[in-house]
């Protein structure tokens, strides 16, 4: 009754077939949705490009549903990790980041009150699957990017 996200990946050798590969599924998709009761939500439709170092190329990507263009976007969030077109993975690097940095200051608060052992379960509830969820992926970028993430955690800890 419901689909919540649809993610199409295309690959191919130059930009061109990967626009036209594109719109040929998007196309498809959408009879598909539309056989079975269902539409895309273009306010919420997106694209990004990955692989092309050449702005100018990323920037003559349209794709198309009928008469809209679809949006084209830096960055998008795919299983909860923030994806930018670069791969550098800097903009996930500062959501979690964001996440765990309010956890510093009531850790500050409370390491004087309670138990060793309480501050250890505190961390591994509250901290730690932040910077562990996706760590495969996003943890293969530069060290200097990955620095402040670092610290904070040692901070933390």
């Amino acid at each position: 009754m419901f689909a919540d996200d649809t993610d199409l990946f295309v690959s191919g050798q130059s930009i061109d077939e990967v626009t036209a590969i594109a719109n040929m599924c998007i196309s498809k998709l959408n009879t598909w949705f539309l056989a079975n009761k269902l539409s895309f939500r273009l306010d919420k439709t997106c694209f990004s490009v990955f692989g092309v170092h050449d702005d100018n190329a990323r920037c003559t990507v349209q794709l198309r549903l009928g008469h809209m263009t679809l949006k084209h976007v830096n960055c998008c969030k795919y299983l909860g990790i923030i994806i930018d077109n670069d791969l550098t993975w800097l903009e996930h690097i500062d959501k979690v980041y964001n996440k765990i940095l309010k956890f510093t200051s009531i850790s500050y608060k409370i390491c004087h009150i309670l138990p060793y052992k309480v501050l250890v379960s505190i961390y591994y509830a509250f901290v730690h699957p932040h910077l562990l969820y996706g760590i495969e992926i996003y943890g293969n970028t530069h060290r200097i990017y990955l620095n402040k993430l670092m610290v904070l955690n040692n901070k933390l800890l």
